[in-house]
């Protein structure tokens, strides 16, 4: 580092469209540290990312296997090991960040006429339960056999076995491991033609039915009829779905474009591996949700990168955006004031903000005005941040069309990074389904825990 007092680089920063307060010594000089790396922060250094977003909208969580969940609540955590790869002329870096370790907490939504709907559905079936029941007292039987072959449950081989969903009634009632025992008649193409439920209450009948009857395998050559037990889930596969996406992305590399003012310039996950429709409706999911993480990395400074006392202003930061893929353009506008001063040695920089921000494919249709706090620790010898909290929350304009039929969900984004030790071990926790708050507590699925703040 080389200290310099002279007046010119004082005036140039003046000059500049940042403004802060600068600090004169008696012969009015400012003192400002040069730092020989202004990428010295991804040179070998390890972060500990956490965040949480709630949403206004609900996200799509999706498994290769054609399965999906939708969530408006979710935490996640990564230590992250980075370095940097490659120079792009003289004030940017390309940065590989390996994801040492990730954990992924999700609530999962449904659609409250969904539910009404169930509800509807539950009733109507109720009274087609009873019809059947009368014709199995009248000697009404399966089927027969006819060329059909009878074989084992294992010698079939399932495409798509999605677990039946207990019927938002009997949800609401806390029944546990519910199972049922089926008999299936699958056709030579592997559909299913034919479901008899035996063996469980009757009001899990037709919704066992109705989910068998969409499962598929693969194609026998011949019309078969087996036999299997089935176990009702309260929540569609979700633990399931996220397992496969932490799966997916613990070991892979993300990649960064940074400058040498402290900005985050782009953001990337290449080495996912992409090779349909479905893995890329994963892969899109998986950038949006990383990306709420690694914005907080996020941070302009002063001309020369200044850690001396004072103030400055940033512009539209990547930090105060909502998730939405790069494909879809973004409207709105929004300021971060930064305030940096000295306490007890540490350069402590406190940060708020207001702004709109958008989201949809029409970015003119939803608004949402912001309002951001936040705090940040800079290492004054290595010229860069070691930590970082910060929390933004939003909620939608009244001519946004969200707000069209009532108040729609507030807007919620908190995380928090830190630089880690070279050997500094974190428990991240396990990537698990958690209940939304306000939900009762439940004892095969974990609480929600906000981020620690």
């Amino acid at each position: 580092m080389i200290i310099l007092g002279m007046w010119f680089l004082a005036m140039a920063a003046a000059q500049s469209d940042e403004t802060y307060t600068p600090y004169f010594d008696e012969e009015g000089y400012e003192e400002i540290t040069v730092y020989g790396d202004l990428f010295a922060r991804w040179d070998n250094t390890r972060w500990l990312v956490k965040t949480e977003a709630a949403l206004p909208y609900p996200m799509t969580f999706y498994k290769e296997e054609n399965k999906e969940f939708q969530t408006k609540l979710f935490q996640l955590g990564a230590v992250l090991a980075c370095e940097k790869d490659w120079q792009l002329g003289r004030h940017k870096f390309e940065i590989n960040c390996e994801i040492e370790d990730f954990a992924l907490r999700s609530t999962q939504w449904r659609d409250p006429d969904t539910e009404k709907e169930d509800e509807n559905r539950l009733a109507r079936r109720r009274a087609t339960n009873q019809a059947k029941k009368a014709l199995q007292e009248q000697g009404w039987a399966l089927p027969a056999l006819g060329n059909r072959e009878e074989v084992e449950y294992s010698a079939l081989k399932p495409k798509k076995s999605r677990k039946p969903l207990y019927p938002i009634p009997l949800r609401k009632m806390n029944f546990e491991d519910t199972e049922c025992f089926v008999t299936l008649d699958v056709e030579a193409d592997g559909s299913v033609s034919y479901v008899e439920v035996e063996e469980c209450f009757e009001p899990f009948h037709e919704p066992a039915r109705d989910r068998l009857l969409t499962w598929t395998y693969e194609p026998p050559g011949k019309a078969v009829r087996t036999h299997t037990t089935v176990v009702f889930t309260l929540r569609d596969n979700v633990q399931e779905i996220l397992d496969e996406l932490d799966a997916r992305i613990k070991g892979k590399t993300v990649q960064l474009q940074v400058a040498d003012d402290g900005r985050v310039m782009s953001f990337d996950l290449e080495s996912l591996e992409v090779h349909g429709g479905r893995s890329q409706d994963i892969a899109d999911t998986l950038y949006l949700v990383m990306v709420r993480a690694m914005v907080g990395f996020d941070m302009k400074l002063r001309k020369f990168n200044n850690l001396n006392e004072g103030q400055w202003v940033e512009y539209n930061p990547r930090l105060m955006s909502m998730p939405t893929p790069d494909s879809i353009p973004t409207r709105g506008s929004s300021m971060l004031v930064h305030q940096l001063n000295i306490y007890r040695g540490e350069r402590v920089v406190q940060s708020v903000g207001k702004g709109t921000v958008t989201y949809g494919e029409d970015a003119m249709a939803n608004f949402f005005r912001v309002s951001f706090n936040g705090v940040s620790i800079y290492d004054v010898e290595e010229g860069y941040m070691t930590e970082r909290v910060w929390s933004m929350f939003g909620a939608a304009t009244s001519s946004s069309a969200i707000a069209t039929f009532g108040a729609p969900p507030p807007y919620w984004h908190a995380g928090r990074i830190r630089i880690l030790d070279n050997e500094e071990q974190v428990d991240l926790g396990p990537t698990s389904h958690v209940l939304y708050p306000t939900e009762e507590p439940h004892p095969k699925i974990r609480s929600w825990i906000p981020l620690e703040r």
